[in-house]
């Protein structure tokens, strides 16, 4: 985790945490989750990031939400069937912190993501 470390602070200057991460696979390649912490302390610095296999980051996750709240932790992502058509999706979920986010937005977040685009 070391060299990924050292992207997440020298390349990407996020160097505060580097913290919570979920192994996904999509299209049979392997991926993760990762928050990272632009500065110590900070809470309304958290963002999502997907990395390759290796925990190496590929790019800040985009993620949109109705009152524009930018601070998201704790990713998890996993693999469900859509109830009524029965296709595959995943289904993710984050903390949205106080901090960074309308007070409307804070606690729990879910997407749901077409596992087929």
């Amino acid at each position: 985790m070391d060299n990924q470390n050292y992207v997440f602070d020298e390349v990407l200057e996020f160097r505060g945490n580097i913290g919570s991460r979920a192994k996904f696979t999509w299209r049979g390649q392997e991926y993760y989750v990762q928050e990272a912490e632009k500065a110590w302390n900070t809470w309304d610095t958290w963002r999502v990031f997907l990395c390759d296999k290796e925990g190496f980051p590929l790019k800040q996750l985009a993620m949109k939400t109705p009152k524009n709240g930018v601070s998201f932790a704790n990713p998890n992502l996993t693999l469900v069937k859509e109830p009524k058509t029965g296709k595959p999706m995943y289904v993710m979920t984050t903390m949205m912190t106080t901090e960074g986010n309308s007070g409307e937005e804070a606690g729990n977040l879910l997407y749901a993501i077409d596992a087929e685009p």
